[in-house]
């Protein structure tokens, strides 16, 4: 009940909006400051599952998470209005 209440009142206000990149990515706004594409960290190293057979090998049709995230870095940048600001180490 309580997590329902909060998504029902979540209102985009021209404040500042901390959230993941996946749930921003094609939101237009005038500046975004992206954090944590430290070397090692982004993309995600996908590891597939130990106990999976069907992990071990890969396939055409497969879910790629690097390219996904690879992806949702482009829409982060170009739903950039003014500004674009990458925090890395």
């Amino acid at each position: 009940d309580y997590m329902s209440e909060i998504k029902n009142k979540i209102r985009f206000e021209s404040k500042i909006t901390c959230a993941s990149l996946q749930y921003m990515r094609n939101i237009p706004y005038r500046v975004i400051y992206v954090l944590g594409l430290n070397f090692g960290e982004f993309p995600t190293p996908y590891q597939p599952n130990q106990l999976s057979i069907l992990a071990k090998e890969w396939y055409l049709a497969d879910r790629n998470y690097n390219i996904e995230d690879k992806q949702t870095f482009l829409d982060t940048i170009l739903s950039a209005q003014e500004r674009l600001i990458v925090s890395y180490i």
